[in-house]
């Protein structure tokens, strides 16, 4: 029976290095958070690299400055791109509980302030 494909925590930890640095990287701007309701914008954050840490192939974001939202909708998925939005990185679930983006409430209206509890990419082990 063959062996499962899995990364070593070193390898996990290179790859989360070089995804945080990709998204945060920028001359003028660092990285960009979007928050959707399938295809409809509803906020963007910016991201810095200001308290973000890679370990083991995870990627904890730090402090997120809250954001008014432009949309109206449900939250269900979260896109990370490079500086200014150069690039679509990675994308995630949104939720008030175990999801990629931790929001303070996913029922969102335009003009409403919107926290980013936690916000965390998980570059995955194997199986």
């Amino acid at each position: 029976m063959a062996t499962s494909f899995v990364w070593e925590n070193n390898a996990r930890d290179v790859m989360s290095d070089a995804v945080l640095s990709l998204i945060t990287t920028g001359s003028t701007v660092n990285g960009v958070l979007e928050i959707l309701q399938g295809a409809s914008l509803l906020v963007t954050f910016a991201l810095t690299t200001a308290g973000a840490t890679s370990v083991n192939g995870v990627i904890t974001f730090g402090t997120i400055v809250d954001a008014e939202a432009t949309g109206t909708g449900t939250a269900d998925t979260a896109k990370f791109y490079t500086n200014a939005k150069g690039a679509l990185v990675a994308s995630g679930d949104v939720g008030t509980t175990d999801a990629t983006v931790i929001l303070d409430n996913t029922s969102i209206n335009s003009g409403q302030t919107v926290s980013i509890t936690s916000a965390v990419i998980t570059i995955p082990a194997g199986t």
